[in-house]
């Protein structure tokens, strides 16, 4: 994306749309609520977030085969530091049973690469540094419509929301976790010093008005940036203007790709990287150079016609979920609950990952009603602000007069008063389920990757023939025929 390209305009949605006073048709008049993984996937590489945006695929940062092993690494040591946090401290030969117990119900091979290659030289590394320490907080999640990146002397804003691996208040730390890194690196693995930093840029944009009440005074522009390795810590300058140039050009990649059109060519155009020198640690490598095979036949028509769909399914997303997001940062708190989003009250307790709350008996019907007609049970639970706070999947239990209780599992909250309970994504909108159209976005480009080498198989699969009769110049004949 050329320099005079950027900044870039952002559409976000007129009050008509917030309150779905306007039909839901095609291309919607608004552009999406991109999370941090999309700015830095577009910031990666234009195809990158082509793939994200058309092709339903996630963090790019990540390999295919790390999500189960990043993500018990992560889980492990937020479960490490909250025992650690009420003085329940393990010594260093404690630390491997302790491990096993947690991982026990995983894969034996996912929890021997986990512990060997990750937490064993993260432990080694950090044990001994864990303190007591109350006021650290695991995947907290950050949203503002409005985030400003400096671009010379003005500061065009943009929506963006994530979750914080950690948030350390009594050492004023913002850490974001990661499994890459040698021991050797001199400097943090590529685009984690900007991932923490967009975290930041948030949460430092966010007015106190908007804040949790227990969280008001806290200066979040002072807080310490670090990228946390198994191996090593690095602290990130928060001054950065290239960090600044690049999250315009990632907005300007992911608001013309969202759009359609040519833009799609021009990414390919700017791609970071070809075949002979392709990036070993990209999560869409695949997607980009994979293996070509000799069937169908008639794999350009398929590809021109799939490509048709894409699109769409993710209009479709931004229509039940990017505007959903919208609304809960730029609508009040009257015109959610109108809606029937919305149900708020006042946490009372939590104990054993269940989470009492006291609720006017008359907010909480639209609960049961709901339960009762669509069977439905799993709420989303945002304890704090929908600007600053923890959004849980929680699971509706029961409600006896004016206290609700709902299942949490082992969350970690501050004691913020005000907790607000909204339906599950698969109907806050009272649409299909919004995952449903990325999933779709993503087995259709498999399908279009997808194929035979050799003739025998090809001749004799159902699907290679069917493609081949509907994409290509095969008849379709039925069998005695």
């Amino acid at each position: 994306m050329e320099e005079r390209a950027i900044p870039v305009s952002w559409r976000r949605p007129e009050r008509e749309v917030l309150l779905e006073n306007r039909y839901k048709y095609s291309r919607p008049p608004f552009d999406p609520f991109p999370t941090v993984t999309n700015v830095v996937n577009a910031s990666k590489c234009p195809v990158a977030i082509l793939h994200d945006i058309l092709h339903g695929i996630d963090d790019i940062t990540i390999l295919p085969g790390e999500y189960g092993v990043y993500d018990l690494y992560q889980r492990f040591i937020a479960h490490l530091k909250l025992h650690v946090a009420v003085g329940d401290i393990p010594s260093p030969l404690d630390i491997r049973y302790r491990f096993e117990m947690f991982a026990r119900a995983e894969e034996q091979r996912l929890k021997e690469n986990c512990w060997r290659y990750y937490l064993q030289p993260w432990c080694n590394r950090k044990l001994g540094e864990i303190e007591v320490n109350k006021d650290i907080f695991f995947e907290v999640s950050v949203a503002n419509a409005y985030v400003p990146f400096r671009l010379g002397n003005k500061n065009p804003t943009y929506p963006l929301r994530g979750r914080i691996d950690e948030l350390d208040l009594k050492n004023k730390r913002m850490i974001e976790r990661t499994i890459k890194g040698r021991r050797t690196d001199e400097e943090p693995p590529p685009l984690k010093d900007f991932q923490v930093w967009l975290y930041w840029k948030i949460l430092s944009s966010i007015d106190k008005k908007y804040l949790p009440e227990a969280w008001k005074d806290i200066n979040f522009k002072d807080f310490e940036l670090i990228v946390e390795t198994p191996y090593n810590d690095f602290i990130v300058e928060k001054d950065n203007p290239e960090f600044e140039r690049k999250a315009h050009i990632a907005y300007a990649w992911i608001k013309d790709l969202a759009d359609g059109g040519k833009s799609e060519f021009e990414a390919y155009q700017h791609r970071a990287c070809t075949y002979a020198s392709s990036d070993s640690e990209c999560g869409a490598r695949w997607a980009c150079f994979g293996r070509r095979y000799k069937y169908p036949t008639c794999r350009s028509e398929i590809h021109r016609e799939f490509r048709k769909f894409y699109p769409p399914l993710f209009w479709q997303q931004m229509w039940d979920y990017h505007l959903f997001r919208y609304q809960l940062l730029m609508l009040e708190k009257r015109d959610l609950e109108e809606l029937g989003y919305l149900s708020e009250g006042k946490v009372i307790t939590l104990e054993e990952g269940k989470i009492e709350i006291e609720m006017d008996p008359r907010i909480a019907t639209p609960i049961l009603e709901r339960q009762v007609s669509s069977g439905e049970i799993e709420n989303l639970l945002v304890i704090g602000s929908f600007f600053l706070g923890f959004e849980i999947d929680a699971r509706f239990e029961r409600i006896e007069g004016r206290r609700l209780l709902m299942n949490v599992g082992r969350k970690k909250f501050l004691p913020f008063e005000r907790a607000m309970v909204l339906p599950s994504e698969s109907s806050i909108l009272k649409t299909s389920p919004w995952f449903l159209s990325r999933i779709s976005q993503k087995e259709l480009f498999k399908l279009e990757r997808w194929g035979f080498e050799k003739d025998e198989k090809a001749e004799t699969h159902s699907v290679i023939q069917l493609l081949e009769s509907v994409f290509g110049r095969k008849n379709i004949r039925r069998e005695g025929h």
